[in-house]
């Protein structure tokens, strides 16, 4: 009887880590990031996301990180100026340093939210940059950056 009553515990545990799991707080989208232009490129021993904004008063906010069997995937928020703020009307880089190593594989994600609501409900969706990037041979020539030019 207890033997039974712990299999039914850990089977409705399984199912409730199984439904956590698949819901996730990282949604993302199949359409690619095309927003602005990013660079993803190494610095020193870690990757570095840097996204060329259209104007001054944006920011970029490392949101998290997903270990997968490629690779890592890393999570970026972009908040847009407010509109009432005055901003320069220059293009300026955000640069986003990951926690991963250039060691590893690693696929970034981006979405852009308000100002007005960064903290919107429900969030907008993350958008692949493009595909993964994978480590540079230590033997082999110069690492040339990844660049997802906007259109």
């Amino acid at each position: 009887m207890r033997r039974a009553g712990l299999i039914g515990a850990l089977a409705l545990a399984g199912v409730l880590l199984a439904g956590c799991g698949s819901s996730g707080p990282v949604r993302t989208a199949g359409a690619p990031f095309d927003a602005m232009t990013v660079r993803v490129e190494p610095a020193g021993d870690r990757w570095e996301a840097v996204f060329t904004a259209p104007t001054g008063g944006w920011r970029a906010r490392f949101d998290t990180t997903r270990r997968m069997f490629e690779g890592w995937e890393v999570f970026v928020t972009l908040v847009r100026p407010h509109p009432s703020l005055m901003v320069t009307q220059a293009q300026t880089d955000l640069h986003v340093l990951t926690p991963i190593s250039t060691d590893e594989s690693v696929r970034v994600y981006a979405r852009i939210v308000a100002d007005a609501n960064p903290d919107e409900k429900p969030p907008g969706l993350f958008r692949s940059l493009f595909g993964w990037l994978l480590p540079a041979p230590s033997d082999g020539p110069a690492y040339q950056p990844a660049l997802n030019r906007a259109p």
